[in-house]
């Protein structure tokens, strides 16, 4: 069981002996380049646009050209179904006249600023 008197005044004196002795102690130890040599072992920062995703990127698009070539797609074809993909997408975007679903991409994005702030506040910093 727990003391009924967890902040006693002996704690009380001990936290004032240990204030006076923190006071009285040697300035801080010398570095002696410590920090510097920490720094240069840290790894380099990151790219702002990594090489590889650029790469991959350019491959993917190349890889998707030649498999619509490869099954023979025409033009005229390709026109066709860019129509019916706005077409649809048109009619997708009545659902967006719904109050409630822009309160819940309102409250959607506040959830993820709240979950990534931290993360935010470090890349709007640097």
């Amino acid at each position: 069981m727990e003391s009924a008197d967890l902040n006693s005044s002996a704690n009380a004196n001990d936290d004032a002996r240990l204030e006076a002795m923190l006071r009285r102690a040697s300035p801080a130890l010398p570095d002696n380049g410590f920090s510097a040599r920490v720094l240069a072992a840290l790894p380099p920062e990151a790219e702002a646009t990594p090489w590889r995703r650029i790469a991959f990127c350019v491959a993917g698009a190349a890889a998707g050209c030649g498999f619509a070539l490869w099954q023979g797609v025409s033009w005229p074809e390709l026109q066709a179904d860019a129509a019916q993909f706005s077409a649809k997408l048109a009619n997708a975007g009545s659902a967006l006249d719904n109050p409630m679903f822009g309160a819940a991409l309102v409250v959607t994005a506040l959830s993820l600023l709240v979950a990534f702030r931290t993360e935010l506040r470090e890349k709007l910093r640097s």
